[in-house]
């Protein structure tokens, strides 16, 4: 079974591109949009992950449009860089043997790559 995992698609990462920083891959954000309703069309369950910084625009009650619609679905607040830090992730997904993890995210040099280290780590 897959599990489609989307990490830090939250409306601060916007804020940066419009002060400048901007994105490697410009086509991304939309491709990441698109993602959970096609894996939820296949019968793929999705979880979100959102970083919580209080002190950012990465945090709880800021907006989050994409997780508006999200009543009843699963969600993660990390406050480190991998969703699996801390967060029940974990356990949530019943490795080992808990299949096939698919992860996206909006910056892949943080938290992308730090869970997919570390999930990596878990069921070694």
């Amino acid at each position: 079974m897959q599990t489609l995992l989307v990490i830090d698609r939250q409306d601060g990462m916007r804020d940066r591109i419009r002060a400048g920083r901007g994105p490697i891959n410009p086509g991304a954000r939309n491709r990441i949009a698109a993602l959970p309703a096609n894996a939820r069309g296949r019968g793929v369950p999705v979880i979100h992950v959102h970083h919580h910084d209080p002190a950012s625009p990465f945090r709880m009650g800021a907006p989050v449009p994409c997780a508006a619609s999200l009543a009843g679905k699963t969600m993660f607040w990390k406050h480190a860089s991998s969703a699996f830090a801390e967060t029940g992730l974990y356990a949530r997904l019943r490795w080992p043997g808990g299949g096939d993890l698919v992860v996206a995210g909006v910056v892949a040099v943080f938290g992308v790559t730090s869970t997919v280290r570390m999930g990596s780590d878990l069921v070694a």
